[in-house]
């Protein structure tokens, strides 16, 4: 009788909580199907930024300090950001994969996306505690945010990764933050804001620890809180005041952001100055309050996606979506009163974690106002809404089948919309042939286009025409400058050499400081300075002196292009080789073979492979021999 009456006991216990193996499935479900949606995407292209950064830019940072302290006149490097880690992560997978590489550098972020929603699901767990069916819970928590398709652009897109980087330090952050609060585990202790800093130094909303961390102390359930069928509702919680006891982590939370903010002054890096769009403030506070609009509709129904938003919803979107939030705020803020914080929980994740992303929306800082990436770190707390309503709905008996229809085809639906929106991000071509479709008016869009048309070489015409659609639509200088100097390329091509200097010289005419179009003029003018070598058997060294000085420019505005330092030297080894030999020419020549040296030098500072400074010790050993025997015959000549 009394064993009979122990195991009695213990039946609630194995009905309260999933057993060993089933708990396994819950951790292990939704990374599965993490891996299994974008593992396609490691056969995608390279697509937008992604060359540049990873060609360009990164070949500039070679030591572990550059990272942290970036050199000087990196081409198109945003000096007012600060994110080490992310430019680490770069460094690192560039020196494992080659610079080349392009499966390697997406199986990374594929694998960083797959521990963060292992990382989501036990955030989910500890959220739900005291509820029976919280691991069922957490696992539609995870596999929602497995499957999500606002996570596309941060996952598909190598250089979209700068979220998805930032959640794998700070999602952990907080779980160990929660163990040091529930068993003083000194480990935990200084491992938790260990892991905040380096989430603040992959990207700045990192930060946002800051102000979600005293609800998870305060609303996370304490580890005893006993299971009840009444939904999401914990019969023991941790104090409001649990934030206050850990005064030790804070103490170290405080440490770490100092830490940070002197790195960050130390790379000169400050907060960065923008133009506001207005200066209106009901117009500005209408951009903000339409961008928040935006973010939760594509949190909650995410069709129509496109790499490139212009503009913002309209007042009566605005209106539903600002009255949304805040009716559920209140909404949150009764039931946390009455012991159920994973709604608090939840709401307050989503809008802290997105508040760093706002004012975007009002400065003249990008392209577009708003960013699906940017959903990457808010969109965890939709999904902890999801896991909640599940677990609620669960607790009711006449509820459950109808509940667990209803998640598996949300996630089943998502699934499919991943899938689909992760193939738009496989190529170029395919990623702006559907931007253009949803952003006519987009010049960048009708840019890129014309850039993945130009890179196949097989359509030039179609390249030619989204060029001229993206000089009509682009709103900025740069932009057009951009769009010019590709259909000065084209033309070139084509062998329309009088169109081509027009669009160049338009280029320059729109950004003098784009240092592209210069080396094309310089280097177009240098052709035709051998050309009519080749053909007329003279030396034009004037149409040489104009090349010179395009290419001077162009090395000016951009030190580190490394083409145009070798073009630079070729045109000085020109005149030391064909300049006709007198003693003022040699001496004209003995200039020219100077500044070719120093141009070697200049180029060889910004060549750590040493390929084009190679090129260029060839031309000036060449030019050395040349003027050497030139000045031989000089000197004959005089005696």
């Amino acid at each position: 009788m009394g064993t009979k009456q122990k195991r009695s006991r213990r039946l609630p216990a194995t009905h309260t909580e999933a057993t060993r193996w089933r708990r396994s499935l819950f951790w292990v479900f939704p990374a599965i199907l993490a891996a299994v949606l974008f593992l396609p995407a490691v056969e995608s292209g390279r697509v937008w930024d992604d060359t540049i950064v990873l060609e360009t830019q990164i070949s500039a940072f070679r030591t572990a300090s550059d990272a942290f302290f970036p050199p000087d006149l990196v081409p198109q490097w945003p000096y007012y950001y600060y994110r080490p880690l992310l430019t680490a992560s770069y460094m690192i997978e560039r020196y494992l994969f080659g610079a080349e590489a392009t499966q390697g550098f997406h199986a990374m972020v594929i694998a960083y996306h797959v521990a963060n929603t292992f990382f989501v699901v036990l955030l989910a767990a500890m959220a739900l505690r005291g509820s029976r069916y919280r691991w069922w819970g957490a696992m539609a928590t995870g596999a929602l945010f497995a499957a999500h398709p606002i996570h596309t652009e941060s996952v598909c897109w190598i250089t979209g990764r700068t979220d998805t980087l930032a959640a794998l330090f700070l999602f952990p952050a907080l779980l160990l933050a929660i163990v040091y609060r529930d068993h003083r585990s000194s480990w935990a202790l200084w491992l938790s804001p260990l892991l905040f800093l380096c989430a603040a130094l992959t990207k700045e909303a990192g930060l946002a620890a800051l102000g979600v961390l005293p609800f998870w102390l305060a609303l996370v359930p304490a580890p005893n809180a006993i299971a009840s069928n009444e939904g999401t509702k914990r019969s023991q919680a941790a104090p409001w005041s649990s934030w206050r006891a850990a005064w030790p982590l804070w103490v170290l939370y405080g440490a770490a952001t100092l830490v940070y903010l002197t790195l960050r002054v130390g790379a000169g890096t400050g907060s960065g100055t923008s133009e506001l769009v207005s200066r209106q403030p009901l117009e500005l506070l209408g951009r903000l309050s339409s961008a928040l609009a935006y973010y939760l509709a594509k949190a909650v129904v995410p069709v129509s996606q496109s790499a490139l938003v212009t503009t913002l919803p309209g007042m009566l979107a605005t209106l539903v979506a600002v009255t949304a939030i805040t009716g559920f705020t209140f909404f949150s803020l009764r039931r946390a009163k009455s012991g159920q914080g994973i709604w608090l929980l939840a709401i307050v994740w989503f809008g802290i974690s997105l508040l760093p992303s706002l004012p975007i929306a009002v400065l003249r800082l990008a392209e577009a106002p708003v960013a699906e990436r940017y959903l990457y770190l808010p969109s965890f707390g939709l999904c902890l809404i999801f896991g909640a309503l599940l677990v609620e709905a669960l607790s009711r008996s006449s509820w459950r089948n109808f509940a667990v229809g209803i998640a598996i085809a949300v996630i089943f639906v998502a699934s499919l919309g991943t899938l689909r929106r992760a193939a738009v991000w496989r190529s170029d071509l395919a990623l702006w042939s559907d931007t253009v479709a949803k952003e006519p008016n987009s010049g960048l869009a009708w840019s890129e286009l014309g850039k993945a048309h130009l890179d196949r070489g097989r359509s030039l015409e179609k390249a030619l025409e989204a060029y001229e659609k993206s000089v009509r639509t682009h709103n900025d200088s740069m932009g057009r400058a951009i769009s010019f100097n590709s259909i000065g390329v084209i033309h070139a091509r084509q062998g329309r050499e009088e169109e081509a200097l027009v669009a160049w010289l338009a280029a320059t005419g729109e950004e003098p400081s784009y240092a592209s179009p210069s080396y094309n003029l310089g280097n177009f003018l240098a052709r035709r300075f051998e050309s009519v070598a080749r053909q007329e058997g003279r030396f034009d060294f004037q149409l040489l002196d104009e090349a010179r000085s395009h290419l001077s420019r162009a090395v000016e505005h951009d030190p580190r292009y490394r083409k145009a330092w070798l073009r630079l030297i070729w045109c000085d080894v020109q005149k030391v080789m064909y300049l006709p030999v007198t003693q003022s020419n040699v001496n004209l020549a003995r200039v020219a073979l100077g500044d070719a040296e120093k141009n070697r030098l200049s180029l060889a500072s910004v060549d750590p492979e040493g390929s084009f400074t190679q090129q260029a010790e060839q031309l000036l050993q060449r030019a050395r021999e040349f003027l050497g025997r030139g000045a031989v015959e000089v000197e004959g000549q005089t005696r």
